[in-house]
């Protein structure tokens, strides 16, 4: 349960850690007449800042959904200009002529 403090919760997330991923904090994902705990996993290597956990109670089960967004930053492309010119047998007469009339 991860409302609680426990050995178990502390060695999962030590464990978690050594492969560089970490568990997103979560509300109550179970919830009964009696009690509510957290048992379910959201886990990521990425940066917290860029994952957002949403709980969705759908009311199906005595346990709720997580949807998971990850914000991931577009990259910026860069765009190219370029100037082509295209020769054949028209762009050449085209050419020759223009260059005729320079002084």
């Amino acid at each position: 349960d991860h409302l609680k403090d426990s050995r178990d919760k502390s060695s999962l997330n030590e464990l978690l850690a050594s492969f560089g991923i970490h568990r997103l904090p979560l509300s109550a994902t179970r919830i009964t007449s009696t009690s509510q705990s957290s048992i379910d996993l959201v886990c990521s290597s990425l940066d917290q800042d860029l994952v957002k956990v949403d709980i969705v109670d759908e009311h199906l089960s005595d346990h709720t959904g997580q949807i998971c967004t990850i914000n991931v930053p577009s990259l910026k492309s860069t765009s190219t200009v370029s100037t082509r010119r295209q020769f054949n047998c028209n762009t050449m007469f085209t050419f020759k002529e223009m260059i005729t009339y320079q002084s």
